[in-house]
């Protein structure tokens, strides 16, 4: 079951958003996930639940969501663990073999319409108590994943990611230097 919902054919239809721990189910933080109720077609902040699965081998439970007015489908994966884990993925087609896809990666970690400085990834790397922040880009997506044990970090770091990812600055001397150290 585990393989099943981290299987290519779910990074590759459209974003994601991949939580463990998230904040959307309080109640599942620190408790037995066993007690997490609920059910498809249940509405969550603005999402709509379209599956729910226990993961035994993994003691989590997978709430697939679809946000209604965007249509992003989200992961929350519950389970007892200090780790508080946020993902987002894109589906990156190439449209040949320059390596574009792995260079935007770079690219849209320098800097962003909130947090306009160059580099804030690697600023974030020695100032976080991050205990995993990485960028990962495969044959047509590309993942922006990291982890971390205190909230109020998790909380910044997930504002700096998404505005990354979503309002990058994508400068002209950013690409080239991210081209020139490929």
């Amino acid at each position: 079951m585990a393989a099943q919902l981290f299987s290519l054919p779910y990074v590759r239809r459209g974003i994601r958003l991949i939580h463990l721990s998230n904040p959307v189910f309080n109640s599942a933080r620190r408790e037995d996930v066993s007690k997490l109720s609920v059910a498809v077609n249940d509405r969550i902040n603005g999402y709509r639940v379209t599956r729910v699965t226990d993961v035994p081998d993994f003691n989590l439970k997978a709430i697939e969501l679809l946000h209604e007015s965007t249509k992003a489908q989200h992961l929350h994966l519950a389970r007892q663990d200090s780790n508080n884990v946020f993902g987002v993925g894109f589906r990156t087609t190439p449209m040949d073999s320059t390596g574009i896809c792995h260079i935007l990666e770079h690219t849209t970690l320098c800097g962003s319409a909130h947090y306009p400085v160059r580099d804030p990834f690697f600023k974030m790397l020695t100032r976080s108590l991050a205990t995993f922040m990485n960028a990962f880009t495969a044959n047509d997506w590309t993942f922006y994943p990291f982890s971390i044990q205190n909230y109020n970090d998790y909380r910044n770091l997930l504002s700096v990611y998404c505005d990354c990812m979503f309002h990058p600055n994508l400068k002209n001397m950013d690409f080239h230097h991210s081209i020139h150290h490929q």
